[in-house]
Order: structure tokens, then sequence, then C-alpha cells
């Protein structure tokens, strides 16, 4: 693969490898990573709790925190299906 430089292989390395972790645990990985990079910037998730923020751990948070069954819509109904896999 050309990347230009050996700096932008290395950050193109870590940005694929996100992004695959994500998938292989069924997570949307643009929703995840904004919501992550969010949480820590902001100072939502303590040092000692970044463990949470993996996609497998994530998942079911991030369901949990959205009052998706009693949303009736359609919308509602696919975008838990969509970053929930139906799992809860």
């Amino acid at each position: 693969m050309f990347v230009g430089n050996e700096r932008g292989g290395k950050s193109f390395a870590v940005l694929a490898s996100l992004v695959n972790t994500a998938k292989l645990n069924s997570v949307d990985p643009e929703v995840w990573l904004a919501d992550v990079l969010e949480r820590i910037i902001s100072g939502k998730v303590p040092a000692n709790r970044m463990d949470t923020l993996f996609p497998w751990a994530w998942k079911g948070r991030w369901c949990m925190d959205r009052d998706l069954s009693g949303c009736g819509s359609v919308m509602g109904l696919s975008m838990w299906s969509v970053h929930c896999g139906g799992w809860i």
C-alpha cells in the first residue's frame, strides 16, 4: 500500500485497526469513534474506566443509554438494530 511516508502508514494502520475492531464487534465504527472521542475529550470517562470504551463493552452501554424500546418509530428500531445488532 502506498501512503506517502512511514508516519502516514502508521497512522493509517491505527485507524484501520480501530475501524475493523468495531466492525468485528458489530458496531458502527463512525458512531463508536465519535462517541468515544467525545467521552474522552469531555472527561466523561475517568482514566481508570477506559476499558468501558472498547467496542465490545461500549456496545451494550450505548444501547442501554438510549430509550429505544419506547421509541416506536421505524428509525429508532433501525438505529437499535444497526448499532446494537439486536443485543442488549
